[in-house]
């Protein structure tokens, strides 16, 4: 028998596949592990238990599906919009916004359950625009904390489909102005009932008018209201119908970039891109001064659907067969109508979801939805490349990816979540080589499964030192679905005290006086919630009522679901030079586990498991024992196999932070 050992000074590469669990040859096969649930990679190297999620509101159906999405109009003026079918509610502050006492601000809309997937958004100061393949672009605008409308977008003069080109096909106003002007078609047959609402479009002798399609009469004549008087009211082949409309389709991508709104993606024209009028937004009459707005058309062998756009220091497009930068001529020149190209950069194709930019990287979901890849410019190509950030662990996005998030501070975590309900975070520091997967899956079930989280939205925090992961969580209780809206606490940090320790989900806190019983936790009766009262761990109560007795008063106490947090390693891999570990006949003799800040555990290797004690001779009787940071000697009693993972769990509701973790094995000579 030999004696090895080995220490993991860091989890940078996070969760890998199980594809590479034979590639000790692989540098991040030491920086990586096997399973990583609950537990978040750090930038600096370590894993730490994710905080708890703290319980907002239910939503307002609770038998429908729900989307968040963000409005931030500050860093101190951030909301958090629960969209619905056909409404919205706000939030702010870590709380539901109320007109007053009891009743939630609700703006209705015109979207369904099952239009909320496909929304797209842009937002300029306190105005949200929304675009919907299926509905009229609208916006949501707030003028006070309680003051929230909503309107669909009037657009001025355009945008419009090409002049027609066939001088046989005519159109002639009744009037040159008016509220309900007939228009009629010769030699051709133009219009739907579906049209109501299109923009139009007269020319006569160069002069040209537009109007707004009121009402439908056949195929050949139409009603409108003249916005800009028509020159004549003879026939004419100069004519230019708008390009949306109910018959041609609405948007689906929507950016602000360089003081212009743009649009793309309509089902008429999906490959056709357009830019407002120079700082107003919703105007699109056709010009070519600098400043008026501008089209182009993305030129390529085949049609390019454009799912989202992206601004930066270009407008970066994503279609469903290719990702293109789009820009003027040379970089310092601003976008015009003469002055305006699109070039393909990538071929790989967008889902149709919504992008993330984290810094100069667009993160995107690649068109099957299972890979998530970082659209980069690099000198070395002149070009942008978009690197697959889930190569190394494949299986994280198994059924594919629904909704991205990014949380700059305090680690720089993109979230996903995935169409079955799981949570991903992804520790994303690209210039220290930081790119670690874990999976997180929050307290709770549903359907006889885990809970499930079905959107996820970020805003800073009303501290504004971190930003807040939100989400929509799923669950059964009592027997009935519920979904809930809730956020994650704020990292566990060096500032924070034991009782401040917030390890439970869907949870809630009474920071006061000293009280024997907890109310307000009417959404988990029935369910089985775990404790943390000043600092201790309390035994598990059964909510009724709403409430739960605890076993003794306490000031400080938070209570919730709870979950378990683990971290799995890889099979044991001797130093470098040394033989192969791999199939051979080993025992876990012990492990050692660096930790910061951190308070009960249990681990495991084989059949072996301890929960190692952290209570001290010296620690005060009555009160729970202090923050351990240091090195943990465990010995392990664990059997000999070809099996040397190591696995510690906590399921406490109290902080896990690892550092490192070291392994002496012994190791048979077959």
């Amino acid at each position: 028998m030999t004696r090895a050992y080995a220490i993991q000074t860091n989890f940078t590469a996070g969760e890998l596949s199980p594809r590479l669990a034979g590639r000790v040859d692989f540098a991040k096969y030491f920086n990586g592990v096997r399973r990583l649930e609950n537990m978040v990679v750090m930038p600096h190297g370590g894993v730490t238990r994710r905080p708890g999620f703290r319980f907002v509101a239910s939503v307002k159906d609770g038998s429908r599906r729900t989307r968040l999405i963000r409005f931030e109009f500050s860093t101190d003026q951030a909301y958090m919009l629960e969209f619905g079918h056909l409404y919205v509610r706000v939030f702010k502050d870590e709380g539901q916004v109320e007109s007053s006492p009891g009743v939630p601000v609700e703006i209705a809309t015109p979207y369904s359950e099952d239009d909320l997937p496909g929304l797209k958004y842009a937002q300029s100061a306190d105005t949200l625009y929304l675009v919907h393949p299926s509905h009229a672009p609208t916006k949501i605008t707030r003028t006070s904390h309680i003051a929230w409308t909503r309107q669909d977008i009037a657009f001025v003069d355009g945008p419009y489909r090409a002049v027609n080109g066939d001088s046989t096909k005519t159109m002639q106003p009744a009037a040159v102005s008016g509220a309900s002007v007939t228009i009629t078609a010769a030699g051709h047959a133009p219009f739907a009932a579906a049209d109501v609402g299109r923009c139009l479009r007269l020319g006569h002798s160069g002069t040209w008018g537009w109007a707004v399609v009121t009402g439908y009469i056949s195929e050949t004549q139409v009603t409108v209201e003249v916005k800009s008087a028509f020159a004549a009211t003879t026939a004419t082949a100069d004519w230019r119908l708008g390009l949306w409309g109910s018959s041609q389709g609405w948007p689906a991508a929507i950016a602000f970039y360089e003081q212009r709104l743009f649009f793309a993606g309509a089902a008429g024209a999906p490959d056709r891109i357009d830019g407002s009028r120079s700082a107003d937004f919703e105007t699109f009459a056709p010009g070519i001064s600098d400043d008026d707005p501008l089209s182009v058309t993305i030129a390529t062998d085949d049609v390019q659907s454009v799912r989202w756009l992206s601004p930066g220091s270009v407008l970066l497009v994503g279609t469903v067969s290719g990702e293109f930068e789009m820009r003027a001529s040379t970089a310092d020149e601003p976008l015009t109508p003469v002055n305006v190209q699109v070039k393909r950069q990538t071929t790989y194709g967008s889902a149709d979801h919504q992008p993330r930019r984290v810094g100069n990287v667009v993160l995107f979901i690649q068109r099957a939805g299972r890979k998530l890849r970082e659209l980069v410019f690099t000198f070395e190509t002149d070009g942008y490349v978009a690197p697959d950030l889930t190569l190394l662990a494949e299986h994280v996005t198994r059924g594919g990816l629904r909704e991205i998030a990014y949380a700059q501070e305090p680690d720089s975590v993109v979230w996903c979540a995935r169409a079955d309900g799981t949570l991903l975070g992804l520790t994303y520091e690209r210039p220290h080589d930081v790119v670690g997967w874990h999976r997180h899956v929050p307290g709770g079930s549903y359907a006889g499964g885990p809970a499930q989280v079905e959107s996820v939205a970020t805003i800073p925090a009303p501290t504004g030192d971190h930003d807040q992961l939100w989400v929509i969580v799923r669950r059964t209780i009592g027997g009935q679905v519920v979904r809930h809206v809730e956020f994650m606490e704020e990292p566990f940090g060096d500032s924070h005290q034991q009782a401040d320790s917030f390890f439970v989900d869907s949870g809630l806190s009474h920071d006061g006086a000293a009280v024997s019983e907890v109310t307000g936790l009417d959404h988990l009766n029935g369910e089985t919630v775990s404790i943390l009262a000043d600092g201790a761990v309390l035994p598990d109560q059964v909510v009724a009522d709403g409430r739960v007795y605890l076993s003794r008063a306490a000031s400080c106490i938070h209570v919730g679901l709870p979950y378990t947090s683990t971290i799995e390693s890889l099979g044991f891999e001797g130093p470098g030079g040394a033989a192969t570990m791999q199939g051979r006949t080993k025992r876990v003799v012990s492990a050692t586990i660096r930790l910061y800040r951190s308070l009960g555990l249990r681990i495991s290797a084989g059949s072996a498991v301890e929960e190692p004690p952290f209570r001290h001779s010296l620690d005060v009787m009555g009160s729970p024992p202090a923050l351990f940071t240091g090195d943990r000697v465990i010995t392990l009693s664990s059997r000999h196999g070809r099996d040397s993972r190591v696995v510690v769990e906590q399921s406490q509701p109290l902080p896990l932070t690892i550092i490192a973790l070291m392994q002496h094995v012994s190791v048979s000579g077959d």
